[in-house]
């Protein structure tokens, strides 16, 4: 089983396309409630279950959000994607600053990203 691609994005941000750039995503403080990751990933055909561990790590250092799922795969999947999330029902709950998500699969395969939040994006146009 192999990661191949992995994104971060807000919950209400779902199903839009990510803003793929060389920067961590950015998010706005007083609009972000939970932020979420989807996880794909590449296996051999054959039917599994499994655990996908993911936390979330503040601009501190501190642990805010530990979880452990099941997941499964089917016996004629060669891939398949798999999501998680923490946060808040309310916005304004994230401090600012960069947090790190870490996604563990299977007690060993691992993928660690940063996302910011901030009170303000910068917009790259002049």
């Amino acid at each position: 089983m192999e990661i191949v691609k992995f994104e971060i994005y807000r919950t209400e941000d779902e199903g839009q396309e990510p803003n793929i750039s060389n920067s961590p995503p950015s998010f706005l403080q007083d609009e972000t409630t939970y932020i979420d990751f989807k996880v794909y990933l590449e296996h051999s055909p054959q039917k599994r279950e499994f655990q996908i561990v993911h936390k979330y790590i503040d601009p501190f250092g501190n642990i805010v959000g530990e979880y452990s799922d099941d997941y499964y795969t089917e016996e004629d999947w060669t891939e398949s994607w798999h999501t998680g999330g923490s946060g808040w029902d309310e916005p304004g709950n994230w401090d600012e600053g960069f947090y790190r998500i870490k996604v563990t699969v299977e007690n060993k395969r691992y993928i660690s990203e940063i996302f910011e939040i901030c009170k303000e994006i910068e917009s790259d146009e002049a």
